[in-house]
C-alpha cells in the first residue's frame, strides 16, 4: 500500500513560530509512536518515529528522522463476485476474439450487467521504512540555508527526495522575514496488472513572508506551487466501464467490464497559506491557519484548523484543535453510489479522495515537562467525512534534550 514519504519541510520560516511556542533549541531526541486506523475495517497503520535534532557549533544545526510503519488492512476497490475466466464460448465477445483491439486497462471478461460487481475492500500487508536528513546553515548575518534528503521505501512503492530553501531576515531586529524553497521527488509505484515499475516525479516551491508583531503575536503568508507528472495512476484502484462490443454498421450491444482506473499523466497545483499565533494572555497560546488549494484536475479546496496550547499547571498544557476541510470533485470522477459507469476509454476514477467531500477533524493533546530535560506528550484526534469513513489516532512520545 503506497503511502509515500512525508515530503520535507521546505518553509525555513518557522523559525519565528518555535519561539513563541518556546521549544527549546539546544540538542534534542524524540521518540513517537502512533496508531492510525479507518472504519469499515479498512488501513490500519503503526508508526515509530525516532528523530534527532544536533547544534553542530552555532552556524549548523543537522536533524535525522527514522520511521517505521505497519500498514494492515484493506482498501476499497470494484471488484468482480465470480473470478475472471478467459472468453470460452463459441460466439464470444467482440473485443475477447480481438485481444488487439481491446483497451488495454480492462480487466477479466465483460458482464451483461453489473449484478457481478462489488465495492468491497482488498487484504493487504505492508511495512515502510524512511529516513529523513537535514543540514541547516547560518550565515554571519544569521540567515539561513536548509538542505534535506529523505528515502522511503515499501513493498511497491519507493521515494527520493531533495530540498533546498534560504530564510532572509529584513531587519536587523528579525521581526520580519522571507523564505523560499524547492523540493524534488523521484517516485517508483509498482504496478501489478503491468507487472512493472513506473515513474512519478514532483517538484514544490513556496514562499513565505513572515511578521512577528510583538513577542507574542506572529502571522505569516505562504504561497505554494507543485506539479506531478509520469504515473499519477493508483496502480490499486479500478473502475466500471460500459463498452460496445458491436461492430459499427450494428446496433449497438453493451457489455461491463472492471478496468484500472485511468488518471492524466500530469497535475498543476497552487494555493495560498495564511497562518497565525498568538499568545492571548499569560499561558493561553492560539494558532489559527487557512489554506485554499486548486489544481488543473478541477479541484479546490479549502482548509481551516484552529488550535490551542493552554496552560492547567506550570508544567502541563493541553491542547485542543478543530480542522474544518472541504474540496470539489475532479473532472473526471464519478460517484460510485450514483451513476458510475465510464465510456471505455478516456480518464476514469471513483476514488473518493478525488471526489466532492468534507470532513471535520477533532483533536486534545496533554503535554507535561517532565523532571530535568524530558518532555511527555499524548495526542488523540478523529476524523469524519462525508463519504462516510471515520478515522481515528492517537499518539504518544518522549522527547529528551540533552
Amino acid at each position: 500500500m503506497q503511502l509515500k514519504s512525508k515530503n520535507i519541510i521546505i518553509s525555513a520560516a518557522v523559525t519565528g513560530v518555535v519561539s513563541i511556542s518556546n521549544a527549546g533549541s539546544g540538542d534534542v531526541v524524540k521518540f513517537q509512536q502512533e496508531h492510525y486506523a479507518e472504519s469499515d475495517d479498512r488501513i490500519k497503520v503503526d508508526y515509530t518515529i525516532l528523530d534527532i535534532k544536533k547544534e553542530l557549533g552555532t552556524d549548523f544545526s543537522l536533524s535525522a528522522s527514522f520511521t517505521y510503519d505497519e500498514i494492515t488492512g484493506g482498501t476499497p476497490i470494484f471488484d468482480s463476485i465470480s473470478s475472471p475466466s478467459p472468453c470460452t464460448d463459441e460466439s464470444g465477445s467482440y473485443i475477447c476474439d480481438d485481444p488487439e483491439r481491446r483497451p488495454g486497462n480492462l480487466i477479466g471478461d465483460g458482464q451483461i450487467d453489473l449484478s457481478d460487481f462489488v465495492y468491497r475492500n482488498i487484504e493487504m500487508v505492508d511495512e515502510r521504512k524512511a529516513i529523513n536528513t537535514s543540514l541547516t546553515y547560518r550565515t554571519p548575518k544569521r540567515n539561513e540555508w536548509g538542505f534535506g534528503v529523505s528515502y522511503s521505501e515499501e513493498d511497491d512503492f519507493k521515494s527520493t527526495e531533495t530540498s533546498l530553501s534560504y530564510l532572509h531576515y529584513l531587519d536587523e531586529n528579525k521581526n520580519q522575514s522571507i523564505s523560499a524553497g524547492v523540493s524534488v521527488q523521484g517516485n517508483e509505484s509498482y504496478f501489478y496488472f503491468d507487472e512493472e515499475w513506473k515513474d512519478m516525479d514532483i517538484w514544490n516551491t513556496e514562499i513565505t513572508f513572515t511578521q512577528i508583531f510583538t513577542p507574542q503575536t506572529l502571522a505569516q503568508i505562504t504561497f505554494f506551487r507543485s506539479q506531478q507528472s509520469k504515473a499519477l495512476t493508483n496502480p490499486y484502484q479500478t473502475v466500471i466501464r460500459r463498452v460496445n462490443e458491436a461492430d459499427a454498421a450494428q446496433s449497438p450491444i453493451y457489455r461491463y467490464y472492471r478496468a484500472r482506473e485511468v488518471r492524466p499523466d500530469e497535475k498543476n497545483q497552487s494555493g495560498i497559506a495564511l497562518y497565525g499565533i498568538s499568545e492571548l494572555k499569560k499561558g493561553l497560546i492560539v494558532h489559527g491557519n487557512y489554506r485554499y488549494y486548486k489544481d488543473d484536475w478541477d479541484i479546490q479546496s479549502h482548509t481551516a484548523e484552529l488550535k490551542s496550547f493552554y496552560n492547567v499547571l506550570n508544567n502541563v498544557r493541553l491542547a485542543p484543535m478543530i480542522r474544518y476541510y472541504t474540496q470539489s470533485e475532479a473532472s473526471f470522477w464519478k460517484d460510485r453510489q450514483g451513476d458510475f459507469m465510464f465510456s471505455e476509454d478516456g480518464y476514469a476514477t471513483s476514488d473518493d479522495r478525488l471526489g466532492e467531500f468534507d470532513s471535520w477533524t477533532f483533536g486534545f493533546g496533554v503535554e507535561s515537562d517532565l523532571k530535568g530535560k524530558w518532555d511527555f506528550n499524548l495526542n488523540l484526534a478523529t476524523q469524519e467525512t462525508s463519504y462516510d469513513l471515520k478515522s481515528h489516532w492517537i499518539s504518544t512520545g518522549v522527547s529528551y534534550e540533552y
